[in-house]
């Protein structure tokens, strides 16, 4: 080698064994192809792209022209795909993985060529049983994916695009590259859980804090709601005694007048007491079609109740579920007084039974308005009403999704805009009931 210095001419030879230790190595084929590998690692957390981007890049490394990538079922969030002359598919047939080769390839340390697999004495009966996958594939190179000491995976890879063999350094290479691709599935695996614990802590932090301000917020409700449902009590005492005085006709009016804005203050403040404080009452076992038909003959005095049709669709049989009674009606009353309300100018109020299995499923379907979907998503929070101001605590609805999720329920609400609403309560049967507090018990005794 001659190097000039300086313009003037001066050549040095280097001697090669200098040259060996001191002047830059050029790069190996293997270090070319993990290099490119190694290049244009997806900045995304999408699971999809991910996959899609190792398999991708895992064919183009080694020239494969066909290329796969299982994944373990038990790794389920990523999906397993099919690499075919540079267009990825989705593969959905979990029955690739119930392979007698994969389940040998599980206990394999290290990538190998067909022609090593194919020379094995149980290939014969392996391949008898050979999902056509395989075959269509031509696998070349079998890859298994490790991670801590378990099978995650399955690497293969398909003829090359040139159509020759795999050396067995490429093989070494596939080695490497199935480390890396199985550390980052693993690491996404991870990134995964650890986003999902995120969330439930976030979920159990504002509970947390809402459950701390509700708190708060009962306590001073009680002393607030209790002391004007005093005032309140003496009020209607006062308005009693002056009803069965002799009143003329404006006075009369008047006075009844009074009476229905006072009567309504007391039903705001059992609301608020309500939601202040509801308790564990006794349960028993009760006809949920009884406690509707009581209920519905009490909404006949709500101020709409002329404007409004009621239509009853019964399931035959009695529906029979453990529940407090009184705790029930009063989620019944609110939904149907939220319907009629909905209903000033009239309407059909459809009530349907029915029992699916362990559950009663209550459905109460109106034509009113309905409810904008962007407001569903708050409507059974505390406080949170779209009725006018004076007309609602906006509590009735978080009362009930209390009530019911106490009796073991769930309380739903579908429909939009111009759509009418349907409110819909899931509530195990006895039996239903029996099974929960069954494994509830079973669940303590394990602790």
């Amino acid at each position: 080698m001659i190097l000039r210095t300086m313009g003037l001419g001066i050549a040095l030879s280097v001697p090669s064994n200098l040259r060996s230790r001191f002047l830059p190595k050029p790069a190996s084929k293997g270090s070319l192809t993990l290099r490119g590998f190694l290049q244009k690692y997806p900045a995304s957390s999408d699971i999809q792209e991910i996959t899609s981007s190792l398999l991708a890049r895992s064919a183009q490394a080694l020239k494969a022209s066909k290329a796969a990538l299982l994944v373990s079922p038990k790794n389920g969030n990523f999906p397993s795909l099919l690499y075919d002359h540079g267009v990825i598919q989705t593969l959905d047939d979990e029955e690739l993985w119930d392979q007698p080769l994969v389940s040998w390839l599980a206990l394999q340390d290290r990538s190998l060529g067909a022609s090593q697999v194919e020379t094995l004495p149980q290939w014969k009966e392996m391949s008898s049983l050979l999902n056509p996958f395989f075959r269509n594939l031509n696998s070349r190179i079998y890859g298994p994916l490790h991670s801590r000491g378990v099978l995650i995976g399955l690497l293969i890879l398909g003829p090359k695009t040139c159509g020759k063999e795999y050396s067995s350094q490429e093989i070494q290479i596939l080695d490497t590259i199935c480390c890396l691709v199985a550390t980052q599935l693993e690491n996404g695996r991870l990134a995964r859980q650890l986003e999902s614990q995120f969330d439930a802590l976030a979920l159990a932090e504002e509970k947390v804090i809402r459950t701390t301000k509700l708190a708060s917020l009962g306590h001073l409700v009680t002393e607030v709601a209790h002391e004007i449902s005093n005032s309140l009590q003496s009020l209607y005492h006062l308005i009693y005694t002056m009803s069965g005085q002799d009143l003329d006709k404006e006075a009369r009016r008047s006075l009844e007048l009074v009476a229905s804005e006072v009567a309504q203050s007391k039903l705001m403040m059992q609301e608020l007491l309500s939601f202040a404080r509801i308790s564990e009452s006794e349960r028993q076992k009760q006809d949920v079609h009884r406690l509707l038909e009581s209920v519905l003959q009490l909404i006949k005095l709500h101020p709409n109740a002329n404007a409004v049709e009621i239509r009853l669709s019964f399931q035959e049989d009695p529906l029979l579920a453990k529940v407090s009674a009184e705790q029930l009606k009063q989620v019944f009353y609110n939904i149907v007084s939220n319907a009629f309300d909905a209903m000033a100018t009239g309407g059909v109020l459809l009530v349907r039974t029915s029992r699916e299995g362990g559950s009663i499923a209550i459905e109460f379907s109106d034509t009113g308005p309905g409810v904008p979907e962007e407001l569903r998503e708050r409507i059974f929070e505390p406080f949170y009403t779209t009725k006018a101001s004076g007309k609602g605590t906006g509590l009735g609805l978080s009362i009930s999704q209390d009530i019911v999720a106490r009796h073991g329920g769930c309380i739903e609400i579908n429909g939009g805009v111009g759509e009418g609403t349907s409110v819909i309560i899931n509530l195990p049967t006895i039996a239903g009931s029996e099974e929960t507090n069954s494994k509830r018990q079973e669940k303590t005794a394990h602790r």
